[in-house]
């Protein structure tokens, strides 16, 4: 069943979505832990996948039937509809994942903002992924009981090596204490540079594990930012001066663009 939540405020207060696990023999235990402390209750962490899409809801039926082949499913898919289009984005999900979907339409529609209002408003565990993304039957139960702060897909094999590391990968509130969420000045309402960022501060903290899931294989069917592969002119310039302002606030933030920063104390974007 799709449902939809319209965000005309991303920084509004809004209990959490979903309740954390709690332990199934009825202790009154919650968390994420893996077992009640008292019982030994097994309890199962929440689980949510979210994605976002823009103009390739063909891909993301694909990686909808990929979530529902999985052998360990999540409890609920959230995605951030960039196209407002519901219709075809029901059309793009029926029949696929048994579990809840949710389409969230926000009225600002900056990547960043996005993902730091999943962040805020779903417990852990979450698995964010980019639509174009084909999950293999294991990796999602692999990737959700691999232990870190941030954890990413098993890539050494060149035939499931993804673009960019932030096109799948599963961030959990431990992350969030130590970095903090993605930087929204970087590239208002729109989406470069926060994830080169937010991998810089990850790198320069010592204390953040980041943890490959062993065998989490996942196919990367496009890569990279391919969604522009179907703009239109007008929206192609569009990005490019998006793009170069965002790239411009990164420089200036680092004092160098990605792999040539000169910064370890990040300057304020104003």
């Amino acid at each position: 069943m799709l449902t939809e939540i319209r965000i005309e405020d991303a920084h509004a207060p809004l209990p959490r979505l979903l309740a954390p696990a709690q332990c199934s023999a009825g202790c009154g235990w919650s968390g994420n832990a893996g077992r009640c402390e008292w019982c030994k209750a097994r309890a199962r962490r929440t689980l949510t996948v979210s994605t976002t899409v823009f103009n390739r809801h063909d891909l993301l039926r694909e990686l909808m039937e990929s979530i529902a082949e999985s052998e360990y499913r999540p409890d609920a898919v959230f995605i951030v509809d960039h196209a407002y289009d519901i219709p075809k984005l029901a059309e793009a999900v029926q029949g696929t994942v048994a579990c809840q979907v949710t389409a969230l339409t926000f009225s600002d529609p900056g990547c960043a903002l996005c993902a730091n209002w999943l962040m805020r408003n779903l417990p852990d565990d979450r698995i964010f992924v980019a639509d174009d993304i084909r999950f293999t039957p294991e990796a999602i139960g692999l990737m959700a009981g691999t232990p870190g702060d941030y954890v990413c897909t098993d890539s050494d094999d060149p035939r499931w090596a993804l673009h960019n590391s932030y096109a799948c990968y599963l961030l959990r509130d431990s992350c969030v204490e130590k970095v903090g969420y993605f930087d929204e000045t970087l590239s208002p309402q729109y989406l470069y540079f926060e994830d080169v960022d937010h991998r810089r501060r990850m790198a320069l903290h010592d204390g953040v594990a980041v943890v490959k899931a062993d065998g989490s294989y996942v196919l990367h069917r496009d890569g990279g930012s391919n969604t522009i592969r179907r703009y239109t002119k007008e929206q192609m310039d569009a990005h490019h001066g998006k793009f170069v302002r965002a790239r411009s606030n990164y420089e200036r933030k680092w004092g160098g663009g990605p792999g040539a920063e000169t910064l370890t104390i990040p300057m304020e974007i104003a």
